[in-house]
């Protein structure tokens, strides 16, 4: 007697779940599909009635680790724009990410490992990407733009405050010293801060002139 869709749909949640924690915690080669399936409760047979491969899970469970990531639970519980990106920041940047006590983002947890896989993973990639950029733009506060592709601009803004986000994280997750973890995520937490707030101020624009001239 076949399923009901419901039960199947319910099945392809669960593995996807399980997968999408394991792929963030071990990468895509660690990480089996009977690893997967026993994670979900649920035997290897199964697999190949949702999934033609690991590598179509792979792609599906970057947007769904998305989805239960820290930034999405910020998402529904707040309403305003700025309060939002400011908490979504300091989600992303916590010790409690780095310490997976809540999902972790696959853009951080599995950069270097996408970055070596088919279009279609680094698609899904790029889809978490943008939409993380988007949520961080939509709660910039307002600063004048002097020039389209000004520094301060809410475009370069927010894709800065994405990039010290999740490079942050990704940098933290491989040093070995809690010190330097500490101050690399505080550091990158007060300069996306300050970009949220209104963009670079005068004395920090000048500095990155001055280190672009050395350069």
């Amino acid at each position: 007697m076949p399923y009901a869709p419901a039960h199947k749909q319910q099945s392809r949640e669960r593995i996807v779940r399980a997968a999408a924690e394991l792929f963030a915690t071990k990468g895509f080669d660690a990480v089996s599909i009977d690893q997967v399936m026993e994670a979900a409760g649920l035997t290897r047979g199964a697999f190949y009635a949702h999934f033609r491969s690991k590598q179509e899970l792979y792609r599906e469970s970057i947007i769904a680790a998305s989805r239960h990531s820290a930034v999405n639970k910020v998402l529904e519980n707040l309403r305003d724009p700025a309060q939002t990106t400011r908490q979504v920041i300091r989600s992303y940047l916590s010790d409690e990410h780095l310490a997976l006590q809540f999902f972790p983002c696959p853009m951080a947890f599995l950069s270097t490992d996408i970055a070596n896989r088919d279009k279609g993973v680094r698609d899904a990639y790029t889809r978490v990407f943008h939409g993380l950029s988007n949520v961080i733009e939509a709660g910039l506060e307002p600063v004048e733009e002097r020039l389209s592709g000004d520094v301060n601009s809410r475009q370069q803004r927010s894709l800065a405050i994405t990039a010290l986000m999740v490079g942050g994280m990704a940098i933290a997750r491989a040093l070995t010293d809690e010190d330097s973890k500490n101050a690399l995520l505080r550091a990158c937490m007060e300069t996306a801060m300050q970009l949220q707030e209104g963009g670079l101020n005068e004395q920090m624009l000048a500095q990155l002139s001055g280190s672009s001239a050395e350069g």
